[in-house]
């Protein structure tokens, strides 16, 4: 394949390497693990960032996942703009599917502080988004929000995944956004980008979540097709 038409994985890990807070490979938010739902899969687990994270105000580092890039240089002056989300896609993405296993940990803290009765969640998501002049990318703060983005396979606002010590499976279809549709041309043409997204904390990009909260994630299959 073109280099240009390969979906990629990245993760957070570079920037938690800089709290120093992984003593092994096996500290890092995100590592590989033997026992996944068939053969190897990933943990993503929210961690501590130790008094390194408190003293730039980045208490926990969630577990995460996804297509696109990590901008280590942007990871202490502004996280939420190192992680670049997408590469570009050149087919319908229709469906999501996977399989997953999910536990909180047990107390939420924001901006360091616990918020007793707030229970963590983790995010499953893929989004399709046009690129132009303006946004060749998407990052933590507009992922989600950005007027670029043609459709969104994600749960509906306000639900999450439940919680689980067994694999579960998981579906998401891929929803046009309001107004929106795929041009054809723009799609040969590789301005449209793709990311596939998953954390152990759902608010994680915000640092919001619990430590040791915990998603197991594996055998993710993106379904396409090459036909309106």
């Amino acid at each position: 394949q073109e280099i240009s038409k390969v979906l990629q994985w990245s993760s957070g890990n570079p920037g938690f390497k800089l709290t120093g807070m992984a003593n092994s490979k096996t500290d890092y938010p995100t590592v590989q693990v033997a026992n996944g739902f068939r053969g190897k899969g990933v943990k993503l687990e929210t961690r501590d960032t130790g008094s390194f994270g408190a003293m730039v105000k980045m208490y926990i580092a969630a577990g995460n996942l996804f297509i696109g890039s990590f901008d280590k240089a942007n990871a202490l002056s502004d996280a939420m703009k190192a992680t670049h989300f997408g590469f570009p896609f050149f087919y319908y993405p229709q469906t999501i599917r996977g399989f997953y296993k999910y536990k909180a940990g047990d107390k939420f803290t924001s901006n360091g502080a616990v918020v007793e009765g707030r229970q963590d969640h983790c995010d499953i998501y893929g989004v399709l988004y046009e690129t132009d002049e303006n946004v060749d990318f998407l990052d933590g703060s507009t992922s989600l929000t950005s007027p670029n983005i043609i459709s969104l396979a994600r749960k509906a606002e306000g639900t999450y995944w439940p919680e689980t010590d067994s694999w579960l499976p998981f579906e998401l279809d891929f929803v046009p956004k309001p107004g929106k549709s795929i041009d054809q041309e723009k799609l040969q043409k590789g301005i449209y980008k793709l990311a596939i997204v998953f954390s152990s904390s759902v608010d994680g990009a915000k640092f919001d979540g619990a430590v040791g909260s915990t998603l197991y994630i594996d055998e993710v299959k993106l379904i396409s097709t090459d036909q309106q």
